[in-house]
């Protein structure tokens, strides 16, 4: 197996289709499916099954394109540094929905000023999109609000948040000194929608004392629960950071819910094939040396 053949095969991968591929390398057809049966008949498997003219990944071809969009990634970045060493660096960076608001902008910013020639793209999105897009290297590392149990992931804490409990200051809740898990659910809840970060923490804390979720509202923007809650609608389980930095909160009280745990962990997520180059290492360690957080490579 050489390098060339995991660029065939990768761009095979990503057009499912032979004559695609060949056009993508400007190579013939034939060449193209020579190299796949090479591969193929190297390892003694099957890397894709063809129905009805189309290809798709075996579960020996996913492993290989796992490993295949790495090694390649490694050689081409080699070759760009080594050709041209004062060429524009990117870094592609991806934040779930509160650590791109709340902590990415001043981090980013600082990390810029040390590099103006490193171009840093950053990608606010889910847990879930962005742990897909680190899969297939579409991201260099990602910071998440939870810990990623994914055995292709390498997930490092570097701070914690907490969720907690926000209710119009009129609640019959606020006037309790200790509010618990069975008095918030008696109450409409007003949660993030299912797939984002919060959302997860939460559905999996109810699981866990053996409650459903059955939220009254579901919404991909925080404000508009926060809207929600001042109107009477119900009462919201948000990010602590994201409650208080909210302009207008005046009608607003943030509790505690005390028989659960709602602290979260800050992670930042590569996977375990990435090579952390020495721009990435030092990213890592300043959002360590921001934090405050030794372990982060322990």
């Amino acid at each position: 197996m050489t390098l060339r053949h995991l660029e065939i095969f990768k761009a095979v991968c990503e057009e499912s289709n032979m004559t695609r591929a060949a056009e993508r390398l400007h190579m013939t057809q034939p060449a193209v499916t020579r190299a796949i049966h090479e591969l193929e008949k190297h390892y003694g498997v099957i890397l894709f099954d063809r129905i009805y003219h189309r290809l798709t990944l075996t579960e020996e071809g996913k492993i290989l394109y796992a490993r295949a969009i790495h090694i390649t990634e490694h050689f081409s970045l080699a070759e760009k540094e080594l050709r041209n060493p004062d060429a524009v660096k990117t870094i592609r960076i991806g934040a779930s929905i509160t650590l791109g608001n709340y902590f990415m902008p001043a981090f980013i910013s600082a990390f810029q000023q040390k590099h103006e020639n490193t171009r840093l793209y950053v990608k606010v999105a889910r847990g879930h999109t962005l742990v897909d897009l680190l899969r297939a290297n579409s991201l260099d590392l990602a910071f998440i609000e939870t810990y990623i149990s994914d055995p292709d992931m390498v997930s490092r804490v570097f701070s914690t948040n907490e969720m907690v409990l926000v209710l119009r200051k009129d609640h019959p809740l606020t006037r309790r000194e200790h509010i618990m898990l069975a008095d918030v659910v008696s109450w409409p809840l007003l949660l993030r929608q299912p797939g984002s970060v919060g959302r997860d923490h939460v559905d999996a804390v109810l699981k866990a004392n053996g409650y459903e979720c059955d939220p009254l509202w579901e919404s991909a923007s925080s404000q508009a629960l926060l809207r929600a809650v001042k109107a009477g609608h119900g009462i919201a389980i948000l990010p602590d950071q994201l409650v208080h930095d909210t302009e207008d909160k005046c009608d607003l009280a943030i509790r505690k819910i005390e028989d659960v745990s709602m602290v979260r962990k800050n992670t930042i997520v590569y996977h375990k094939n990435k090579y952390l180059s020495p721009l990435l290492k030092e990213l890592i360690a300043d959002c360590q040396k921001e934090t405050g957080d030794g372990s982060l490579f322990q």
